[in-house]
């Protein structure tokens, strides 16, 4: 009994250091059995892959993977990202020295910078309609400063003509009115930023036709007669003219299309809206609010001697008292122009002293 409990027991240790013989059967690869390295780990013992206990010797091991090829993946797309920064950031900075330019009148320094931009990016649909707009300005005050040089200004009419379809031609229309035809999901982000650029698209396409059907009525001989084109406006069916010679007719067939065009996408009886992008203009001479729209059509009107309906769209836009819109000079000077035309003498006189009234020529010094 005595020799029993002397005796002592040894007993197995709990603690035993793992190494990579005693692995359990199921960790070892197949490369580890057959005592292959497969490509791109380290079979030296400072290789992270290897297991390692604790100092303690709880037999607990970490397995650390190396990260080196997620890291370059990583740095290549952030250098990608800072590329195309890079290369938005510069754009920005061009376009704002371009309109710049633009507000000074500098077309020679405008051309000098747009014309690589639009070499190397013949979609940026911003500097698109920055170059249109350059050209009509170049048009307008070409007519402005020198009336009687009617060629010089067809030659610059005919290029923003052609840089007005160059936009139109590049936008799908068809893809824009089917998919404003329906309300975007506000939940789904991919179709709110679809939207967005769609409405971006609406607003260029929107501008350029107005820009259009503008500079070619501005190229029609004041004294060709409003009846004719009246005509050939009201008309729904199409007519062949006879006179494919005729510059006058040639003129005249391109503003009837360019206004069908037009009046497809916006209303010009002084109820139509142009969009932000659309009223983005750098200079006032050449300007597309909502107002010039409203103004275009008047004009219109008064060229196809319908004073009526030029008063009409006056009122629709500026509105009865009390009044919807603020009247600009520009708007009560072409109204007084349509209250003469219709021989309304009492008419003028009460516009003339709310003009004198809205539109002083100075303020009171007090």
């Amino acid at each position: 009994m005595a020799g029993a409990s002397a005796k002592k027991v040894a007993r197995p240790s709990l603690t035993k250091k793992v190494t990579k013989d005693d692995e359990p059967e199921e960790q070892k690869t197949d490369s580890d059995r057959d005592g292959d390295t497969p490509p791109g780990r380290d079979s030296s013992p400072s290789s992270p892959r290897r297991t390692e206990s604790d100092a303690d010797g709880s037999g607990v091991g970490l397995a650390t993977v190396a990260s080196g090829d997620s890291e370059d993946k990583s740095g290549g797309d952030e250098k990608k990202d800072e590329d195309k920064w890079l290369r938005e950031a510069i754009s920005k900075t061009k376009i704002k020295r371009l309109k710049t330019l633009l507000r000074g009148f500098k077309f020679e320094d405008f051309d000098g910078l747009c014309s690589p931009m639009m070499e190397e990016t013949p979609d940026d649909f911003e500097l698109l309609a920055l170059h249109l707009e350059r050209l009509e300005v170049e048009a307008l005050r070409h007519q402005k400063q020198n009336p009687e040089k009617a060629e010089d200004f067809k030659v610059v009419a005919d290029k923003a003509v052609a840089a007005a379809d160059n936009i139109i031609t590049r936008i799908n229309a068809t893809e824009l009115a089917a998919q404003f035809y329906m309300l975007p999901d506000p939940e789904a982000t991919d179709e709110s930023t679809k939207r967005k650029k769609l409405d971006e698209r609406k607003g260029y396409l929107l501008a350029a036709l107005f820009r259009k059907t503008r500079i070619i009525e501005r190229s029609i001989p004041e004294s060709k007669d409003g009846e004719e084109v009246a005509a050939k406006g009201d008309s729904k069916e199409e007519t062949s003219s006879k006179e494919e010679g005729s510059a006058k007719s040639g003129e005249d067939e391109a503003f009837v299309h360019a206004m069908k065009e037009l009046r497809r996408w916006i209303s010009v009886d002084g109820r139509g809206f142009m969009p932000l992008i659309a009223r983005s203009s750098v200079t006032k001479i050449a300007s597309t609010t909502s107002e010039d729209l409203a103004l275009f059509g008047a004009k219109r009107e008064i060229r196809r001697k319908r004073y009526g309906a030029a008063l009409k769209i006056l009122d629709i836009f500026y509105g009865a008292p009390p009044f919807k819109q603020n009247f600009s000079e520009k708007g009560a000077d072409l109204r007084l122009t349509v209250l003469s035309a219709l021989g309304w003498d009492h008419a003028v006189d009460h516009e003339k002293r709310r003009k004198t009234v809205r539109f002083p020529t100075h303020w009171a010094v007090y």
